[in-house]
């Protein structure tokens, strides 16, 4: 796997190629946005890694560019926000998983595996009236919306004709922090909604999650 990385920080730059060579994850590095475009454009990455705050492009700006013309290469934000809000999950267009600073270098590592292999099942998987396309981590239907890893592992766990409990959610999702749950299921439910599906995930107490249809 090869791997760009995009940071402002040089000392952590340099930590995290250390870092992520130790996994034999090979990686270039950049220090601004301009930088990052350009090595892009000159090499082929697997995975790019980048700091939503850049010098001179932002990250975001970046893997948004980037995303325009590559749907398949996978694309990671490092945040400085200490959580990742409703708005940004709901107008991100480009991003396939966040990540937020600090963090440890086994998380980011897990991440760059699950993103990793999910993405190179390359099949769609069918729920209620839409598809969820493993490949580029969409919902589509009418049309379609970019979802995170974390938003794919409570969708593709849900099904329409029985229950699942909060806590056996909570163990099929990797990395989901226990307070953040319904809020993935909030921004899943608009992003239905969204692509024009009749369904939704409700919730029933003493039963649980499951996939429901809404109207017809």
């Amino acid at each position: 796997m090869k791997i760009l990385i995009g940071e402002n920080n040089r000392e952590l730059l340099h930590t995290l190629q250390r870092g992520l060579d130790h996994y034999q994850m090979t990686s270039d590095i950049v220090f601004d946005g301009v930088q990052t475009l350009e090595k892009y454009s000159n090499n082929k990455y697997d995975l790019l890694l980048l700091d939503d705050s850049l010098a001179r492009i932002s990250g975001n700006d970046v893997s948004k560019e980037i995303r325009e013309n590559n749907k398949t290469i996978s694309l990671i934000i490092m945040s400085n926000q200490s959580e990742i809000s409703e708005n940004i999950l709901l107008s991100n267009s480009h991003v396939d998983d966040f990540i937020t600073k600090p963090f440890k270098l086994i998380q980011l590592v897990e991440t760059i595996n699950l993103l990793t292999a999910l993405k190179g099942k390359g099949k769609d998987i069918h729920l209620g009236d839409f598809l969820i396309k493993q490949n580029y981590l969409e919902l589509e239907k009418d049309s379609s919306a970019k979802i995170i890893l974390h938003e794919y592992y409570i969708i593709s766990s849900l099904e329409e004709k029985s229950y699942i409990t909060h806590e056996e959610l909570l163990k099929r999702c990797p990395k989901i922090q226990k307070g953040r749950l319904e809020l993935f299921i909030k921004t899943i439910n608009i992003k239905l909604h969204n692509i024009g599906s009749s369904y939704e995930i409700t919730f029933e107490k003493g039963k649980g999650f499951k996939l429901a249809k809404i109207h017809d």
